[in-house]
């Protein structure tokens, strides 16, 4: 956490609080009953009550009402990304599972997983190195799932984002780049299929060939942030290093854009070598 917040007394709880209250509110700008009761419900085996005995000891309220007052704050993308970092850091997996499973059981507590929703969980999983277990989450989810939008959205956006940065060294595409950025656009979202995300792209690549103003690209920049929370856009940007490592190069032109586009999105970004053969 930053320095404005309580670090003597930050705990996983409020970590957890924090993306929980990004995930309820931030996905429709509504925190409703239903939701802060399952928050609360789920928070307290991170919190249990005999820790609010200990010195220096809260309950769960207090978590929440800290954990709120910091997603208030301006600086709160900044944050929340910080706290699913350092979740996925310092939690075993097993305890990650639960804790993605207790953020299905918040966004389900009004009746409806809304697609949203479902991105922010996907980001989540894929963060905290679940991809496998987040899917089928969301498969077995007994709400309403909401069907996901594949008109021109964020996953436009996105696309576009990917092909500049695959275009920016050489002035050329590879059959390589394009799968890769096809293959990205896809796992954003269990439900749009290979065709989808192939006419997402077929779509990009038009409107990238009509050279674009540059600002038309800045508004696919402030759309992305936008529309997605800060886990999400850090998966982005891991897209992207994924993109730039295709060709083995993560320096020049391509280095300036991830980071240009972290401290436009207001997240943090490590660039390091990109992994040679035989690397995991």
């Amino acid at each position: 956490m930053e320095a404005s917040s309580p670090l003597d007394t930050w705990t996983t709880a409020h970590d957890l609080s924090l993306v929980y209250i990004a995930l309820a509110y931030g996905t429709d700008k509504d925190l409703a009953d239903a939701e802060l009761d399952v928050i609360v419900e789920r928070l307290s085996r991170w919190n249990p009550p005999e820790a609010a005995l200990e010195e220096g000891g809260q309950d769960v309220q207090e978590v929440i009402m800290e954990a709120a007052a910091i997603y208030l704050e301006e600086d709160a993308d900044h944050e929340i990304a910080g706290s699913v970092e350092t979740l996925g850091q310092t939690l075993a997996e097993e305890d990650r599972r639960h804790a993605l499973e207790d953020a299905l059981r918040i966004a389900e507590a009004d009746g409806v997983l809304l697609s949203s929703e479902q991105n922010l969980l996907s980001a989540l999983a894929e963060a905290w190195h679940l991809r496998t277990t987040g899917r089928q989450l969301i498969e077995e989810s007994s709400v309403e799932v909401e069907a996901v939008d594949t008109a021109w959205s964020f996953l436009h956006d996105l696309g576009l984002v990917y092909v500049i940065l695959a275009h920016s060294t050489d002035s050329a595409l590879s059959d390589a780049e394009l799968s890769a950025v096809l293959g990205r656009l896809q796992d954003w979202h269990e439900e749009v299929t290979e065709d989808d995300a192939r006419e997402v792209l077929r779509e990009v690549l038009t409107f990238y060939g009509e050279q674009p103003s540059e600002e038309a690209l800045e508004a696919s920049v402030r759309s992305i942030k936008e529309a997605l929370p800060p886990a999400q856009r850090l998966v982005a940007l891991d897209d992207l290093m994924t993109i730039a490592d295709i060709e083995g190069d993560r320096s020049g032109n391509k280095r300036e854009m991830i980071e240009g586009l972290a401290d436009a999105w207001g997240v943090p970004v490590r660039m390091g070598a990109a992994p040679q053969d035989g690397e995991a």
